[in-house]
């Protein structure tokens, strides 16, 4: 902020105090002079008229009425102060006069110092002469006795006797005066100029500081009061930078935190409107930060149960947590509780969303219930297949013979369903070792074709494969992706119709980084809309589709091996119309990203 004019403004009204003040001074030192000067003239003054009142020869001719004697005495006196002289009778009427022509025969009568003189012994006036109009001391003394004065003797001595001294006195004291005033408002202004100079930078600094600008200092200049407040100033703005930056790093580890966490953060006022909300919370809740932030909670959440978690920690003063099912396989906590107090008292909201865990949980309890439904069938004909043995089938050696093959058969599923399962956690877990090497699509393809021919022949199906020549080698486990590429043609033959197509094709899509993209399409029953979302869980089976034998574990191997080589698997299929299974192989040229699938369900 320029403040210029102000400082201007000030500078001249100092000036013109001093200037003021010097002319005080001066008038005040002129009268002084000027009382001084009344003072010494009316000293000589008296010291003269006394000297002459008193004189031998005015008494001697005063007494003889020698009016001539008396008139050459008083001409000469006036003559010798450079004064005008006059003589009275005690009457009033003027006797002898220093200048006729001045003073005529009537001057002075009735004058107030003639009067005094014959009362009091001395008289004195200071008037403005009427001819001359200067200033004029009258002093006026009896000649004789005092109690029977001949006359009065009566002084007259204007004050231009000691004038041009005094003016020329007067002048150079107020010359002197001028000067100091000019000099004084000089050095006032040198010195206002170098301290306002000294609080503009200040002034700068702080208004840096303000904006966070720390870069610039005021070096300390100046004595005295100005430069403590230099220093001083340095010292606070270093602080204030040292706090603003420590605050700013705060403030960035809490952003980071409340960005990046999984876990919803909103921060209340007292009154219950967000004063903060982070991505997660804004997420959970359905809206952004831009809509949520100056609003009330209650309008924020729009959940009843959520808000009043809010108002029972409002009410009991303790932190409240509660979990809450917000539908659509939605659920998450809830934990209210205050923080900080006075002016700055609020509340926290914790949202954790435990969706994930809770489908987590279902999983498990999924899982474990399907392996136990899977391993109920086979144990349950094993236990009868023995009770039938038991119960003297052993004596019937054809029979007992029917009944161990039966049993083999169970065996072998419970032991092919633990093998799967096995390979199935080796492969989730990262665990399973892949042989990479260079091969071709047509390697991986073709004997999964070999050893599938006559069971799609015996369905009556149609199969089909379509591997362009051209098509780049792929890096995999070439044993692995055989058995995806066994698993997808086994289910597309088991649940596609007599009379169906099953076809195999290989393209690379440029799109895809380079990918090269396997599908299998099939004729078949398809799988319906609802149940595409979870066709690579492990056990799961459709109503229809999925209602065959088998363990229900061959897509979730095929899935976690596609992703073990860097790739995507994923389905499209209308019900009653037939199935399309995608999945993505790395190639020589570029490693596949996990790549989106266009639609359908995704793994």
């Amino acid at each position: 902020m320029d403040n210029r004019p102000s400082h201007w403004r000030r500078s001249l009204l100092n000036a013109g105090g001093i200037l003021l003040i010097g002319l005080l001074l001066f008038l005040s030192i002129v009268w002084l002079l000027e009382r001084y000067a009344t003072r010494a003239i009316e000293q000589f003054a008296r010291a003269q008229a006394a000297v002459t009142a008193s004189d031998p020869a005015l008494l001697a001719a005063w007494q003889q009425a020698d009016n001539g004697a008396v008139q050459a005495l008083v001409a000469r006196w006036s003559a010798a102060t450079n004064g005008q002289v006059e003589a009275f009778l005690p009457d009033g009427v003027l006797y002898a006069a220093s200048d006729v022509a001045v003073d005529g025969s009537t001057s002075g009568a009735g004058a107030g110092e003639v009067r005094q003189a014959l009362t009091h012994g001395v008289g004195r006036a200071v008037r403005v002469d009427a001819t001359t109009g200067e200033r004029v001391l009258y002093l006026a003394l009896p000649v004789g006795a005092s109690e029977a004065p001949l006359g009065v003797l009566r002084w007259a001595i204007p004050f231009n006797v000691v004038g041009a001294e005094m003016r020329n006195l007067q002048l150079a004291i107020g010359g002197l005066i001028l000067l100091a005033a000019l000099l004084l408002i000089g050095w006032m202004l040198h010195v206002r100029r170098r301290n306002a100079a000294a609080l503009l930078r200040v002034t700068e600094m702080v208004e840096h500081a303000l904006m966070q600008d720390f870069e610039s200092h005021v070096l300390a200049s100046g004595t005295g009061e100005y430069e403590r407040l230099t220093n001083v100033t340095n010292r606070l703005v270093d602080k204030y930078r040292k706090s603003s930056k420590r605050r700013a790093r705060e403030k960035d580890r809490l952003n980071t935190i409340l960005t990046h966490t999984s876990n919803g953060a909103l921060i209340l006022t007292e009154l219950g409107r967000v004063r903060l909300i982070n991505p997660s919370a804004a997420e959970i809740l359905r809206t952004t930060p831009e809509q949520a932030l100056r609003k009330s909670f209650v309008q924020v959440v729009w959940d009843h149960r959520i808000a009043e978690v809010w108002q029972r920690c409002q009410a009991s003063g303790v932190e409240e947590t509660e979990s809450i099912d917000l539908g659509n396989d939605r659920f998450v906590r809830v934990t209210v509780t205050h923080f900080l107090g006075g002016d700055a008292a609020g509340y926290l909201v914790i949202l954790q969303d435990l969706s994930a865990v809770r489908r987590l949980e279902k999983v498990r309890r999924d899982f474990v219930s399907n392996v136990s439904h899977e391993l109920r069938t086979p144990l349950a004909s094993l236990a009868a297949l023995v009770d039938t043995l038991r119960d003297g089938a052993l004596e019937d050696p054809p029979a007992a013979q029917r009944f161990l093959s039966s049993m083999e058969v169970e065996v072998d599923k419970m032991t092919q369903m633990v093998q799967e399962l096995l390979e199935l956690s080796r492969v989730e877990s990262g665990q399973l070792p892949l042989r990479l090497s260079p091969t071709t699509v047509q390697s991986i393809v073709n004997p999964a074709i070999e050893r599938l021919a006559m069971q799609a022949e015996r369905a009556g199906l149609a199969l089909t494969v379509d591997l362009p020549a051209a098509l780049p080698q792929v890096v995999v486990d070439s044993e692995r992706m055989q058995q995806v590429m066994i698993n997808l043609l086994h289910n597309a033959i088991k649940f596609t119709p007599s009379g169906g197509s099953i076809t195999v094709k290989a393209v690379v899509e440029a799109a895809r980084l380079g990918a090269l993209v396997v599908s299998v399409r099939d004729t078949g029953v398809g799988i319906p809309a609802d149940n595409l979302p979870r066709i690579f869980e492990r056990f799961y089976k459709t109503d229809r589709a999925r209602s065959g034998g088998g363990t229900g574990l061959g897509l979730a191997i095929a899935k976690h091996t596609v992703q073990a080589h860097g790739g995507k698997i994923w389905v499209e299929s209308v019900e009653g119309e037939g199935s399309i299974f995608y999945f993505t192989l790395p190639t020589e040229m570029s490693a596949v990203a996990p790549v989106p699938a266009p639609n359908g369900a995704t793994a």
